[in-house]
Formats: structure tokens, sequence, C-alpha cells
């Protein structure tokens, strides 16, 4: 009759390969974060970019259609603009108002991007 292994040898192989996974995945998660940061967080003022963009298109003489193709390519252009703005710099762009402090203002990139964007897309308009 064949003995049962003593409990010291199994409790000895349970703890290494409970080391051996814990290190795995410990490396794994390091790995990870190494590759692959979290994204950075960054405000921007939309309401600002907003108020802006009302303002202007309220000083023009537009009839409703042409009032409302505008706010249409503006949310438009300012979706894309915020997309890219996020995608290009890895970050979470927040509302301004809901952060209170610490986090970098990229309202200045958002309007550059927010303007190259609108001015092609009126030159690809204009193109006969």
């Amino acid at each position: 009759m064949s003995e049962a292994p003593s409990p010291a040898p199994m409790a000895s192989t349970l703890a290494l390969a409970c080391a051996i996974g814990l290190s795995s995945a410990l490396l794994t998660v390091l790995t990870l974060r190494w590759l692959s940061p979290p994204p950075a967080m960054a405000v921007v003022q939309i309401d600002r970019v907003l108020a802006e963009h009302v303002a202007t298109v309220s000083q023009r003489d537009w009839n409703q259609a042409r009032q409302q193709a505008e706010v249409q390519r503006f949310a438009s252009a300012l979706e894309a603009s915020l997309t890219e703005l996020s995608d290009e710099g890895r970050i979470v762009l927040l509302n301004a108002p809901a952060v209170l402090s610490g986090a970098p203002d990229r309202t200045p990139e958002l309007r550059i991007a927010l303007q190259q964007r609108l001015s092609a897309e009126s030159s690809r308009e204009a193109a006969p």
C-alpha cells in the first residue's frame, strides 16, 4: 500500500506555485503600466468656446436655415477637434468648471484645432 505524500512537500509546492503566479501577475501589471501608462487629465473651457461661437454667429445676418447649418458644422468640428486633441495627447478632457485645480488647460490648443478644421471645411466648400 502506498503512503500518502506528506503535507510538508505539498505545502512547499503550493507556496512555490502561488509565488510564481503572483510574480507573473505583478510582472504583467508592471509591464502593461510601463508600456501603456494611464492617460493624463486636462481641461477645456467648452462654455467659453461655445459662447465665442454664438457671439460670432449672432453678428451675422443669416437666415434660420443658414444658422442651423453653421451650428451643425461647428458642432461636428468641435467634436472632431476634441477627439483629435484627446487621442493625440492620450489625455482625458474634462470641462473646466468640473475641475477645481491641478489640470492643465488645453483650451488654446482646442481653439487652434477648431479654427484649422473650420477653415479647411470652408476652403473645401468654396472650391469648385
